[in-house]
């Protein structure tokens, strides 16, 4: 397997294992757990650090 196919692999389990935990996060009322003000929508939002840096690095490889 190339290291192209690979990567790409790796990102969407990971992507898959992050919103897999999303939906538990929620369930659970993760944001409750942390103290969290602002509830699920402001979880989502902390989120965003890490999502952002592997979808570049995923359109980056693509390219």
């Amino acid at each position: 397997m190339p290291l192209r196919s690979s990567m790409q692999a790796i990102f969407w389990l990971n992507a898959a294992v992050l919103a897999t935990h999303q939906i538990d996060a929620a369930y659970w009322h993760e944001w409750e757990l942390f103290r969290i003000p602002g509830g699920n929508q402001i979880n989502l939002l902390l989120n965003l650090p890490i999502i952002a840096p592997l979808r570049e690095q995923n359109a980056k490889d693509q390219s």
